[in-house]
């Protein structure tokens, strides 16, 4: 290379190499500067949070007041400016606020301001919060800062800043504060009556995540009809009607069709649909719905059931316990497949057996009509299950009795009827006992 170029490539180099070292070692001017708030605490309330009983929320610009109250037996309701069932999820979201979110500490610059200057006097709107036993707080908020991240707000009086996002979730409009959902803690229903004026009805109870026709008759639902019991339970009013029910509005609704929702320790609550209309035994507003979320009730028995004895699929059973001869084997199935009672992992031929006796398990199709249940004891019991302890809640439970002349019958554990297998499941189960 040229001695020239050289000594310019090597020129080069140190100053890239100098420029590097001097950016790496110098403080950065650019940098974010730090927080003049300072550290933030943590929550308005803190733990403190699940001793609030009421919430009264004072909007300024707007002319009524919001005024919530924790109810043990029903939730929250709002008792002002309507008195209705409150929606949950919304006061939740400003418990959560008040238990967790940063509360910091005032600007420095801002504190030689007036109240006035910062928006506080008066404010954008106050809250006030009333606790078990009697004590109580009040927050009031004001101007947000240059950025638009936090506001201005007094705590009991003491100047703070709240983030954007905490402030948000107080400023809904009213009617944001009323549940749109028709019916009350979905979650917690583990029974729907359907009682028609006119008719036979029926219930459905759930079983762990699965629904059973349980009266008159008892089945295991199909796919479709789970789906519409989960779009019954999440039914939604497009809106709420702000005057009440009339007493002769009432009378008339209350002798339309009733579903009867039972929430274990909660109670039953019932509702009333006439029409496109459900009126709630604890609401005096009849709530606008669609129909088609409630074509559980006017659907066919036989469109609900399952065609299948147990809604299972093979692939998500990790256990299967067997009982015959008053002994019970254990088998269960992990990365490498399955393993056998003494926890070995089995060989080719018996894992082939094992999944197939799942899959025709799985498979199992009811006669219709059923055939009557035998009346001595079973063979064997059987249960599939979709965890890693065989039980029959989070699978299938199965009994099945031989017969001199053709296929086993079987039936679901607790089930009035039975059904002719078209496999033979006895041998199934004996050809992957131990030896």
């Amino acid at each position: 290379m040229n001695p020239a170029r050289l000594l310019l490539v090597v020129l080069l180099l140190g100053a890239l190499a100098g420029g590097a070292w001097w950016l790496a070692e110098r403080p950065p001017s650019d940098a974010p500067a730090p927080d003049p708030a300072g550290p933030a605490a943590v929550g308005l309330l803190g733990s403190a949070t699940d001793q609030v009983e009421s919430l009264v929320i004072h909007l300024p610009q707007r002319p009524t007041i919001i005024r919530l109250r924790r109810e043990a037996d029903r939730g929250w309701r709002m008792l002002e400016p309507w008195l209705d069932r409150a929606d949950n999820a919304a006061v939740e979201s400003v418990l959560r606020s008040l238990r967790l979110s940063p509360v910091h500490p005032f600007r420095d610059d801002w504190r030689g301001h007036s109240d006035a200057d910062l928006g506080l006097d008066p404010p954008s709107f106050v809250v006030e919060f009333e606790m078990a036993g009697g004590a109580g707080h009040t927050l009031l908020v004001g101007a947000p800062e240059p950025t638009g991240q936090r506001h201005a707000a007094l705590f009991d009086g003491q100047r703070i800043m709240l983030g954007v996002a905490d402030v948000g979730v107080w400023e809904r409009e009213a009617t944001h504060w009323r549940d749109s959902a028709v019916f009350a803690d979905p979650a917690a229903v583990s029974r729907i009556e359907w009682l028609p004026a006119s008719g036979d009805g029926f219930a459905l109870e759930r079983t762990g995540r699965r629904w059973r026709m349980a009266a008159p008759e008892q089945f295991l639902l199909s796919p479709s009809a789970e789906g519409m019991v989960a779009r019954l339970l999440r039914a939604r009013a497009g809106l709420i009607p702000e005057e009440v029910v009339d007493d002769a509005v009432r009378r008339e609704l209350e002798g339309a069709d009733r579903i009867v929702l039972h929430r274990g320790e909660r109670g039953a609550l019932g509702y009333w649909l006439k029409g496109a209309y459900v009126l709630a035994e604890d609401r005096s507003y009849p709530l606008p719905v669609l129909l088609d979320d409630f074509r559980l009730v006017f659907s066919r028995r036989e469109d609900l059931r399952s065609p299948f004895l147990f809604d299972l699929i093979p692939g998500e059973i990790v256990s299967l316990e067997v009982e015959v001869g008053g002994q019970s084997h254990a088998f269960r199935r992990r990365a490498p497949g399955w393993f056998g009672p003494d926890s070995a992992l089995l060989e080719p031929p018996a894992q082939n057996l094992l999944s197939e006796l799942v899959e025709r398990v799985c498979a199992i199709r009811p006669q219709r009509p059923g055939l009557p249940r035998p009346e001595g004891e079973p063979a064997g019991r059987l249960i599939v299950s979709r965890s890693q302890q065989p039980n029959a809640r989070s699978g299938g439970e199965l009994e099945w009795w031989t017969r001199d002349q053709g296929m086993p019958l079987a039936a679901a554990a607790g089930a009035a009827e039975a059904t002719e297998l078209d496999f033979n499941l006895d041998a199934g189960v004996r050809g992957i006992l131990p030896r």
